[in-house]
């Protein structure tokens, strides 16, 4: 057998419903892969929902579809061990934390030459923090995609040597600012020409702060009657906060669109974009990253990457968690004040540049691939 050539496996532990940020920087991380002469596989538990970003990827990659359970699953490391010897498979390398409980196993005893894991959030339960301190001992990196991730890991007994911050990248060409979007959007939702847009995008579940931003949105709209709110993403609170809406009496200024496949366009069309977790667990949140680079001004949460990311009131506005009145303080501050509005973008899609840059990201992690080729240890 050829030792030149070998396989890496990128096992996707959720179910990919939308093209974003984290599916441009997989195409990224396979196109550099290509260049290198090495063969990606990218492993999901069903197909990928959207078709132009399936398309793209098995243009330089090969996509397999195997349903296994989140945790310890038997069948699905016996279905999985086969694949490695069939493929040649010299990485494995684990996005999100359930994946790793069968893909590390079966790496580890299939001989695997490097085993790599993504960790995307800050939760370390007790039962998690055991998890990592094992898994640390046969991972030959653990890629952590902030400082804080890192941080935190380090705190439990994880060895430093074997964390490395990689940021995920953005796609400035995708997302960028775009002329006419606001109009095109107000048209299509049948909205009035002068109305403000407020959005905001994420899964509707428990610490996504979802509700305080509703919460400022009954502080915002008798100040500014002609703002809306957008909130993009489906999830199982998603009922609950169209019941909360109704309730304030705002339900005609709240709009849930449910899951979208390219967000892109909203982005591009809103005039503020709100992050608002209220759970210090919280990743990166590159749907706020992928605003910034849209040049929409964003108020964000203190949690995760942003206090470290956005100069108050310079390049973005951070606010406490859980604190609606802060919110809607802010939002009222800058739909009077469309000048610093278009300052702010300006600067935050500059800061994102500097920062998130997708193809420096891509090839960083492949420079690690590189060593199942080159049999070292990689320091």
């Amino acid at each position: 057998m050829d030792e030149k050539k070998f396989a890496v496996l990128n096992v996707i532990g959720c179910h990919s419903t939308q093209y974003g940020s984290f599916e441009d920087f997989l195409i990224a991380m396979s196109e550099e892969c290509q260049k290198r002469k090495i063969k990606s596989i990218f492993l999901y538990p069903a197909i990928p929902k959207s078709r132009s970003f399936l398309q793209k990827l098995k243009s330089c990659s090969e996509v397999v579809i195997m349903e296994g359970k989140w945790k310890l699953d038997p069948i699905f490391c016996l279905k999985l061990s086969k694949l490695i010897s069939e493929k040649n498979i010299r990485v494995i390398h684990s996005h999100w934390t359930p994946t790793a409980y069968n893909s590390t196993l079966s790496g580890y005893f299939k001989g695997v030459k490097k085993i790599f894991l993504t960790k995307h959030d800050s939760f370390t339960s007790f039962y998690h923090s055991k998890f990592y301190k094992w898994i640390s001992s046969i991972c030959d990196r653990i890629f952590c995609v902030t400082s804080k991730i890192k941080n935190d890991l380090k705190a439990i007994g994880i060895p430093e040597e074997k964390l490395m911050v990689a940021f995920p990248g953005v796609n400035l060409r995708r997302f960028k600012p775009i002329p006419g979007a606001k109009q095109k959007l107000l048209k299509t939702l049948n909205m009035p020409c002068d109305s403000y847009i407020i959005l905001s995008a994420s899964h509707a579940r428990p610490g996504k702060g979802l509700e305080f931003l509703i919460e400022s949105a009954s502080r915002v709209l008798p100040s500014i009657p002609n703002a809306y709110f957008i909130f993009l993403g489906d999830g199982p609170l998603l009922g609950k906060l169209k019941s909360q809406s109704k309730k304030l009496g705002i339900e005609k200024r709240v709009i849930f669109t449910g899951a979208i496949e390219d967000v892109s366009s909203f982005l591009a069309a809103c005039d503020i974009f709100v992050f608002p977790p209220s759970s210090q667990s919280e990743g990166i949140g590159l749907s706020g990253i992928e605003a910034m680079a849209c040049e929409k001004p964003i108020i964000a949460t203190s949690v995760g990457e942003y206090p470290l990311l956005i100069e108050n009131w310079r390049n973005g506005v951070i606010v406490p968690p859980k604190d609606s009145v802060a919110i809607a303080k802010a939002l009222i501050e800058l739909l009077k004040a469309q000048e610093l509005r278009e300052k702010l973008g300006r600067e935050a899609r500059r800061a994102v540049s500097k920062k998130f840059n997708l193809n420096r990201t891509a090839s960083f992690v492949v420079d690690f691939y590189e060593l199942a080729r080159e049999g070292s240890n990689g320091g």
